[in-house]
């Protein structure tokens, strides 16, 4: 019994080479990307989707917003109590939307 095409081809060939070498070369930039944005250089992203009409009823809904370190867990809880009011958009204090 042969596997369903492109089952097998996901984790094979070029494909997985391509995977392993960006992991590889990407993996040392980790911890500077990660010390950019604790000391507040880089700002975070806070990304929030919804369906509304299911997952197969349409295209998702998408917030983005770019947040500084200082403010991020006080941005999170803004929106989420936003979005439990029923806000389509909400506007967060000291974040821009993307």
């Amino acid at each position: 019994m042969r596997p369903a095409v492109g089952e097998t081809e996901r984790f094979s060939g070029p494909g997985l080479v391509s995977s392993a070498i960006t992991f590889v070369l990407a993996l040392p930039l980790l911890p500077v990307v990660l010390l950019l944005r604790r000391t507040g250089v880089l700002r975070w992203t806070i990304e929030a989707r919804a369906r509304p009409w299911g997952r197969r009823g349409g295209p998702p809904v998408v917030l983005r917003y770019a947040v500084a370190n200082a403010r991020l867990d006080a941005a999170f809880d803004e929106l989420i109590t936003a979005l439990a009011r029923g806000d389509g958009a909400p506007e967060l204090r000291d974040a821009e939307r993307i």
